[in-house]
């Protein structure tokens, strides 16, 4: 039987008392739901780990063939054009190197996390099947919280396509040199600013669907910046030596004295590594930070009753992104919410 603890030093009489197996009827109903979410997205990893795996060897028999379909296209031109065909080659290698290594890393961590969800349903079915009231409700508020996503769902791009570089190859072999400049100068374009891989943000494993590159508007309202949050938090392996973080990682505050945190090889050891002076910006103390990453894109926008653009750029984007913070007195990250308040 649960007792508070006031009752027995007290008398404490304000509330009701309940037996432990009442208590844990209640509780073991969250459970179930909650193993069962945890089930449903270790069958969903299960499936887009063999889907990314064939998709990969697609990509990789598609990087093949194409490669052979340059080799023929350009053993039947002149020897002038030899040195394209080179060009060409290295450019399929090295981008289907890129694209496995990339795979490489990708099926690594979705793997860790299916054992990671196998974990957590093999602990709930254990603490499901004991008859032990108290463990239960001792080890209930540990096992009850719902599994978040560790891995964004990986999806090759379909504007990706290695046979776009065998049919450039062709167009060449009927052109002389000039115009090979030409049609190669433009294909090495397409290939460079065509990520292989698109990364979609889960939301609650309720995405499945591929959207369209107008689905993603860059935005122009507080609205608009709601349909893309995420939550962040600073990263305690990372935190460079004079900030101490708080409020469960959502705050960083600077200190005159240096912090006692554990060596990390990512670990920023200077405090000024990622900080850009922008001379002619807006000021601002509430910063939204829009990322496209298909589209190479980031964008940072003053955020207050309206929405103002502060800077864009474009990069080359290979590689997940981590938001970084130069911090002067503090930084906290704020809790988004639907309804705007007052700034």
């Amino acid at each position: 039987m649960c007792i508070c603890v006031l009752c027995t030093v007290r008398e404490h009489r304000s509330h009701n008392i309940t037996s432990a197996e009442e208590e844990r009827i209640e509780k073991q109903k969250v459970l179930v739901v909650t193993q069962s979410e945890v089930q449903y997205i270790i069958q969903e990893r299960m499936k887009e780990l063999q889907e990314l795996k064939h998709n990969v060897d697609v990509l990789k028999s598609s990087a093949q063939r194409a490669q052979t379909e340059s080799d023929k296209a350009f053993h039947e031109m002149l020897q002038a054009v030899e040195r394209w065909k080179a060009e060409i080659n290295q450019m399929i290698t090295a981008n289907m190197q890129a694209a496995m290594s990339q795979a490489e890393g990708y099926v690594e961590r979705l793997e860790q996390e299916i054992l990671e969800l196998q974990r957590r349903d093999a602990e709930l079915r254990q603490i499901l099947e004991t008859e032990d009231n108290i463990h239960f409700l001792q080890n209930f508020p540990t096992l009850c919280v719902p599994p978040e996503a560790m891995v964004p769902k990986v999806l090759i791009n379909p504007q990706f396509s290695f046979g776009e570089m065998s049919k450039t190859a062709a167009e060449m072999k009927e052109h002389v040199d000039d115009i090979c400049k030409k049609e190669l100068s433009k294909i090495s374009k397409t290939v460079s600013e065509t990520p292989v891989y698109i990364l979609l943000p889960r939301n609650g494993d309720k995405q499945h669907n591929v959207p369209s590159r107008v689905d993603f508007q860059e935005p122009k309202t507080r609205t608009d910046f709601l349909r893309y949050s995420c939550k962040l938090s600073f990263d305690p392996n990372t935190v460079y030596k004079e900030l101490v973080l708080s409020n469960g990682n959502q705050k960083v505050v600077r200190k005159k004295t240096v912090q006692f945190y554990p060596d990390h090889p990512d670990r920023f050891d200077g405090f000024s590594q990622v900080d850009r002076d922008l001379p002619d910006a807006p000021r601002a103390t509430r910063i939204g930070v829009y990322l496209d990453y298909a589209a190479n894109t980031v964008a940072f926008y003053s955020v207050s009753q309206t929405v103002a653009l502060i800077h864009r750029f474009k990069a080359q984007f290979s590689e997940p992104l981590f938001a970084g913070f130069g911090v002067g007195s503090s930084v906290t990250l704020c809790h988004l919410k639907q309804n705007p308040t007052s700034y």
